[in-house]
């Protein structure tokens, strides 16, 4: 993995979500718009070695709680750390080339990392949350639509970031 160019990527990726660009696409009185930190965790819990995957899971949550609007850091670090570990470890089980796959895997681990993260946010702050699970839910589920979108043009910036191509779970014999 080439750091400096996944820095820069992260940045990037940080500075959209926090901006006001994802509100063109956004809808409902929730201003409910896709979650692209967590679309960019799964990818990579899923294409990097495992030791590269936990790391790469930590600062993307990092770069999330540096993003939100939630003005509490560390819930997402501690989410998306775990959630793209566990991925990291899990993608032998299952091949994620298929669009309908990728897809879930981003609304699991989008449900899972984010009631985690909503989990330790109440708790720091004392009763007081910013999300409540159905926006969780459809925050998660517009993330899981149109991640495999995201996914492709992750492929080509991941291609500039490794020097082998990306390896997915089991190989088959075809």
């Amino acid at each position: 993995m080439r750091w400096i160019p996944f820095i820069i990527v992260l940045a990037v990726f940080m500075l959209v979500a926090s901006s006001s660009v994802l509100d063109f696409i956004s809808f409902g009185d929730y201003n409910i718009k896709p979650e692209l930190m967590l679309i960019v965790m799964v990818f990579f819990a899923i294409n990097c070695e495992t030791s590269e995957a936990m790391a790469c899971s930590f600062a993307i949550g990092l770069a999330a709680d540096i993003s939100s609007s939630s003005m509490v850091m560390g819930p997402h670090t501690v989410s998306f750390g775990i959630i793209g570990t566990a991925i990291s470890f899990l993608r032998g089980q299952v091949i994620m080339k298929r669009l309908i796959f990728q897809a879930i895997c981003i609304f699991v681990s989008g449900l899972l990392a984010g009631t985690m993260a909503e989990a330790m946010i109440y708790r720091k702050l004392s009763g007081q949350t910013l999300n409540s699970f159905a926006v969780i839910v459809m925050t998660t589920l517009y993330s899981a639509l149109i991640g495999p979108l995201i996914w492709l043009g992750l492929k080509a910036i991941f291609n500039m970031l490794v020097i082998e191509p990306p390896h997915y779970a089991r190989q088959t014999d075809r």
